[in-house]
């Protein structure tokens, strides 16, 4: 059952549009006057409002003003009634909102005509307007359910990418210890052609070549095991420090393979003497090599070695 407001302060007239209405199926509400006929109005939530002009406490534009204010009752059709039908009234009434304006008296036919234009145009506005929104919920739904579904491919995508990420890593720790096994080849094969070069012509002494050629065996097991030896470091460094040496060689691109790992050896912690085990040379050429690779990472002789690669991946 439609609810019509009627706000009217003659209490005649008041009761002859009320009798009118409720003859015709309306659910009814009453109010004398613009502040009680608002309250109700909130209260009730009316699907058309009837309201005099000329009213004690609230004339009839400030109600309509109040109604506009009004989240749910600002759509809610306004129908203006008044004994005042000059142009000029009128044209305020409509300025301030008004759906229709009837000029007392009216005919039951002009009333009932004047609210079935009104709830008809309201009802075909809302339905619209319900289609619009319905509309816009199916999209914005269906907006979601493709935000969802790239969020689910991105997740998995990062997924993926960790997963490449830690088998670039196990192949870059591989390729290392490759490298260095290709470095440490080449230094090998050079000193043994300069042990050749320096001895093995020198005599041509069966036992003399014998004790070279012990000499070159010897020199190759201390090698390989010093091959080892760095593989095994580089792989073990690279672990409990991703990402350091990477950095290092994106900034200081003269570094030789040797350089890195003494840098890392420094920073996990080594001392001369243990470098020095490390690489198989002296503690006096470990301290050469420091003062040398300083001078390639662009740090003064007064500059403390140790403490630069320990704060260097905060750089």
């Amino acid at each position: 059952m439609r609810k019509i407001l009627i706000i009217e302060d003659e209490i005649e007239l008041l009761d002859e549009v009320a009798y009118i209405l409720k003859q015709e199926g309306f659910d009814v509400l009453k109010a004398s006057d613009g502040i009680v006929g608002f309250d109700l109005a909130k209260d009730k939530i009316p699907d058309l409002v009837l309201c005099d002009v000329l009213l004690p406490q609230m004339d009839g534009f400030q109600v309509i003003r109040e109604f506009k204010r009004h989240e749910v009752l600002a759509s809610k059709p306004f129908i203006f009634i008044s004994a005042l039908s000059e142009r000029e009234e009128r044209r305020k009434g409509m300025e301030e909102g008004a759906d229709d304006y009837l000029t007392k008296p009216f005919t039951r036919e002009e009333l009932l005509k004047a609210i079935d234009v009104r709830i008809n145009k309201y009802e075909q506005m809302y339905s619209k307007f319900r289609f619009l929104f319905q509309n816009e919920n199916n999209e914005l739904e269906e907006l979601k359910s493709e935000v969802r579904n790239k969020e689910q491919s991105v997740r998995k995508m990062s997924t993926q990418f960790k997963t490449l990420q830690l088998l670039l890593k196990e192949k870059e720790n591989e390729l290392m210890a490759e490298t260095l096994k290709g470095e440490e080849s080449k230094n090998v094969l050079k000193k043994l052609n300069v042990i050749i070069e320096n001895e093995l012509y020198k005599s041509t002494d069966a036992v003399y070549k014998g004790n070279v050629l012990l000499k070159m065996k010897k020199y190759l097991n201390e090698k390989s095991l010093l091959l080892n030896n760095w593989a095994a470091f580089q792989l073990r460094f690279n672990h409990v420090y991703p990402g350091f040496t990477e950095k290092l060689t994106e900034r200081f691109d003269t570094l030789t393979q040797y350089d890195i790992v003494f840098i890392c050896a420094t920073k996990m912690g080594m001392n001369t003497s243990q470098i020095a085990h490390l690489f198989n040379i002296s503690d006096d050429s470990v301290r050469k090599s420091r003062y040398r690779i300083k001078k390639k990472l662009g740090l003064k002789r007064e500059d403390n070695f140790v403490q630069f690669t320990h704060s260097f991946s905060s750089n």
